[in-house]
């Protein structure tokens, strides 16, 4: 069969626009697929709208750059060889659903500073005091200061993050319009280094909290 398709090159050249334009179409329509709910989605629900801005602040201020989300140990590669749970709050490896809300992903280019992947296990008041300024001699004294960020309210927008929210909802992300509408209270009186600090500490929350208690890998 395969000798008599290359011996014909027409024959060659039709199959290979069939197998390519057939191809091609699975791979713009099966994003668009929805995917059911079950074990693997039972914590994949949508974070707050400031969490979303600050997503937006993230990306503002170039923070790819230097921090890496994912950069972290691969489950079945842990477990040829080792036990997870010595890897401390990267013991709860990623799934492949992880981050189907996000979009864009963030996954960084180069790993300058520590990898977020699991940074919500800080506590609010620790990751503010690395983006404020840490105190002068510790290691997150290093980092850029982030304080500017928490003085003002300006550069919020949030009719801008309601539109945006609609443009991702007609591409699929299953948002929906009351999560869109409450776009303006989520964000009063909430500055880009509030949202900032609602973005890091959703990085790995569910994961930390809830992995593994309800549905078994």
């Amino acid at each position: 069969m395969l000798e008599k398709l290359t011996a014909d090159p027409i024959k060659l050249t039709v199959a290979t626009i069939l197998v390519t334009a057939l191809l091609s179409a699975l791979v713009v329509w099966w994003p668009f697929e929805s995917q059911g709910s079950h074990g693997s989605l039972a914590m994949l629900t949508p974070e707050s709208p400031l969490v979303l801005k600050g997503q937006e602040v993230y990306f503002q201020e170039g923070c790819q750059y230097c921090h890496t989300q994912q950069m972290r140990p691969i489950q079945s590669e842990v477990q040829r060889f080792a036990d997870v749970n010595q890897y401390g709050y990267l013991g709860v490896l990623p799934s492949n659903m992880e981050y189907y809300y996000e979009t864009p992903a963030m996954r960084g280019s180069r790993r300058i500073g520590p990898d977020l992947s699991r940074v919500a296990h800080m506590s609010q008041s620790e990751l503010k005091s690395v983006l404020t300024g840490a105190q002068e001699g510790s290691l997150a004294a290093a980092y850029h200061n982030y304080a500017h960020l928490f003085e003002c309210e300006s550069g919020m927008n949030p009719l801008f993050l309601s539109w945006k929210i609609r443009m991702m909802m007609q591409l699929q992300t299953p948002y929906s319009d009351p999560y869109q509408k409450s776009v303006v209270w989520a964000l009063e009186e909430q500055t880009r280094g509030d949202a900032l600090l609602a973005y890091l500490q959703s990085l790995g929350k569910k994961q930390l909290e809830f992995a593994g208690k309800f549905y078994a890998k």
